[in-house]
């Protein structure tokens, strides 16, 4: 999926999910080293923001 297709699928803007996903792998929670691949470097803490902790 492409950013502009994951904003579409949640409804949000391009640039509200560009900003997350640059947040983050700024945090080291996610690393991005291809366009097409996303890799979850810190399961647990994806899943304590996710609940909103």
């Amino acid at each position: 999926m492409t950013r502009a297709d994951i904003a579409d699928y949640l409804g949000l803007t391009i640039e509200t999910v560009s900003r997350t996903l640059t947040a983050l792998r700024s945090d080291g929670i996610i690393e991005v080293p291809a366009p097409s691949l996303v890799l979850i470097r810190e399961r647990n803490r994806l899943e304590l923001l996710a609940a909103g902790q």
